[in-house]
């Protein structure tokens, strides 16, 4: 067979009527929306300086991270889940996990240019919890995704923020419990096995992608197994198979 493509593409589902977006859109421009969501954790805001940057979140150590250290950042949204309550945010420095603490839907979407206020927490990869988001413009800088391999999606250091891998199919199926018709693929790459979620993959023909060389496009995550990381958001290229 020869260089077939097949681009599978996803959204998040804002929900949102024309109107509304146009009229968010203006405010935007103003600077002048903001949302609060709930503080986890009962960490509090300290005196100390203001991290600016997500690689300064990131440099962090976990006793550090721990301290609750002020966060004010303008970043990008690389992806948002309202349902699980995660925002992957970045900026050029690098990518920062939003814990979000209220299931409501925020008007926002990737590539949105925001302003987080909130504190650090301790984790894995250091992540922003008790989040205040305003909106700063439509559309943010995203940065053309990366090729990784597994030792660097292993390592955390691309957690949310886009990155290109080039693997195998070895498995494809619906995701069980997914409200976004979201598909599991299993692709090897040099090194080990990654984890990637499609979303909005109904009608697919999964079973037509396993053993095809791909090539995809998403943003990094972390797992909570050892051997894989997971991509969000993804573009996915078939190269080659029968």
């Amino acid at each position: 067979m020869g260089h077939t493509v097949l681009e599978m593409r996803s959204a998040p589902a804002i929900g949102l009527s024309r109107r509304r977006m146009a009229v968010l859109q203006i405010i935007a421009l103003a600077g002048a929306m903001a949302w609060s969501t709930p503080q986890s954790g009962g960490a509090q805001m300290t005196q100390s300086p203001i991290l600016t940057t997500t690689g300064a979140i990131q440099g962090l150590s976990h006793a550090e991270a721990a301290k609750a250290l002020h966060v004010d950042v303008v970043v990008t949204v690389e992806y948002y889940e309202a349902k699980r309550l995660r925002l992957f945010v970045s900026d050029s420095t690098g990518g920062v996990y939003v814990a979000l603490g209220s299931t409501d839907v925020l008007p926002i979407e990737r590539g949105d240019l925001i302003e987080i206020e909130g504190v650090t927490d301790a984790s894995f990869r250091t992540r922003v919890t008790g989040a205040k988001i305003r909106m700063l413009g439509r559309k943010g800088s995203l940065a053309q995704p990366r090729e990784e391999g597994f030792r660097e999606l292993m390592s955390g250091r691309e957690d949310c923020r886009s990155v290109l891998i080039r693997g195998t199919v070895r498995s494809a199926s619906p995701k069980p419990g997914s409200a976004k018709d979201m598909a599991q693929l299993m692709v090897q790459i040099p090194g080990g096995t990654v984890r990637v979620y499609v979303e909005n993959a109904r009608g697919m023909d999964l079973e037509s992608l396993i053993d095809s060389e791909v090539q995809i496009g998403g943003v990094a995550g972390g797992s909570s197994t050892a051997d894989s990381s997971f991509c969000k958001q993804c573009s996915t290229r078939r190269t080659g198979g029968s």
